[in-house]
């Protein structure tokens, strides 16, 4: 350690010299701690359990990793599925909206149809429809 370290510590170079083994340390009364182990044994061990610790941590990480990895493919897939539907959707809902206006167009013409007096121009109409009904059935069953 460096003496101006030793100094901002408060302790001495005798302090220092002498920590390791001497039982007078100024920092745990002795040269052992509450566990019956010298300062560079408990130093050695806690060093190790923090190594295995910050390893278990480091796997963990890992795996949560990965699984955010995951986790943003499948987004992106739910992301690329879903622009997918919404244009199908678009394309049916254009399609439906020709549908509607051409049912429109047929029911008006339907209507003006009905509302015609001429009884003569809707008998004729049903008497084709007949006529077409039964030549389907001919060609269907010949």
């Amino acid at each position: 350690m460096t003496q101006d370290k030793q100094s901002l510590l408060g302790i001495g170079r005798n302090d220092v010299e002498g920590s390791e083994g001497s039982s007078s340390s100024k920092w745990g009364g002795g040269a052992s701690n509450s566990s019956g182990l010298s300062n560079s044994e408990f130093l050695t061990s806690e060093r190790s359990q923090q190594g295995a610790l910050m390893e278990k941590q480091d796997e963990m990480l890992d795996v949560l990793s990965s699984h955010v990895v995951q986790l943003n493919a499948m987004g992106t897939e739910i992301g690329t599925e879903l622009d997918d539907q919404k244009r199908l959707l678009e394309d049916f809902d254009g399609e439906l909206t020709k549908t509607q206006q051409r049912m429109e167009k047929v029911i008006g013409k339907m209507q003006d149809l009905l509302q015609t007096s001429n009884n003569g121009t809707l008998c004729l109409i049903v008497v084709l429809v007949i006529i077409a009904a039964v030549e389907f059935l001919l060609i269907m069953y010949t």
